[in-house]
C-alpha cells in the first residue's frame, strides 16, 4: 500500500475537482424555482425565518436545491419536489 502526504492529496483533490468541476455551481436555473428572497416576500418572512423554513422543507424532502440564478452571486434556487400534506 502507498500512502501520500497531505499536500500530495490536497493537490490530487484540486485536480480532480478543476478537472469536474462543482456540477451545482454550473447550474444556472432562470425559468422555475424559487430563491430565498421570493419564499421571503411571498409569506412575509424575515430572512432568518425563510431560511430555516426552507431548511426545514429541504430535510423532510418536500424541496430540493436544484441551482443558482444567473448573475454576480446568484442565489440558490428551490424547486417542490413533492406537496406537503
Amino acid at each position: 500500500m502507498t500512502f501520500i502526504n497531505t499536500d500530495e492529496w490536497r493537490a490530487e483533490l484540486d485536480r480532480v475537482v478543476a478537472q469536474v468541476g462543482d456540477p451545482m455551481r454550473n447550474s444556472i436555473v432562470d425559468d422555475r424555482g424559487f430563491t430565498v428572497k421570493d419564499f421571503m416576500e411571498h409569506h412575509h418572512f424575515k430572512r432568518t425565518t425563510a431560511l430555516t423554513r426552507i431548511y426545514e422543507l429541504e430535510h423532510n424532502g418536500i424541496v430540493k436545491h436544484i441551482g443558482y440564478r444567473s448573475g454576480h452571486g446568484g442565489q440558490k434556487v428551490y424547486e417542490i419536489v413533492k406537496e406537503k400534506k
